[in-house]
């Protein structure tokens, strides 16, 4: 996870390059479930007294509210990487690093198919290290 905004939202008033820099900027909030995310729930901490002009419960709408440029919104590298019209501010901070697991059920983990998809799986994620973890911006 990282912080995004619009490119128009950064020529406007800039990018926060650093956590301390966040609460001067708009923020783009999260509500029911998706607040509970790890990036939302950070920005929220990192910046409880910025101002918040517009908040969901979607992540279409975060979207939506990034590209028009009313603020500023975590996202997973891995998607904000990807989204046309949208400014990475900072690297992603080491606090929001997490694990990702590859789940496959005990019954049947052995059989050859599901053993090939899985180390493919696996060999790719790792193979694409640096795309999943943000760190090859």
């Amino acid at each position: 996870w990282t912080v995004y905004c619009s490119e128009d939202y950064a020529a406007r008033h800039g990018t926060p390059k650093v956590r301390d820099e966040l609460s001067r900027h708009s923020i783009i909030g999260m509500k029911g479930p998706m607040a509970l995310l790890p990036g939302p729930r950070w920005l929220k901490e990192a910046a409880p007294d910025a101002p918040v002009p517009f908040s969901s419960n979607s992540l279409s709408n975060l979207l939506h509210s990034l590209r028009a440029g009313l603020g500023i919104a975590t996202l997973p590298c891995l998607s904000g990487d990807q989204e046309r019209g949208l400014v990475r501010c900072m690297a992603p901070p080491p606090e929001l690093d997490s694990e990702l697991w590859l789940i496959v059920r005990e019954d049947v983990k052995a059989e050859p198919a599901v053993r090939a998809v899985a180390d493919f799986i696996a060999g790719e994620i790792l193979a694409n290290r640096g795309v999943w973890t943000g760190r090859s911006h």
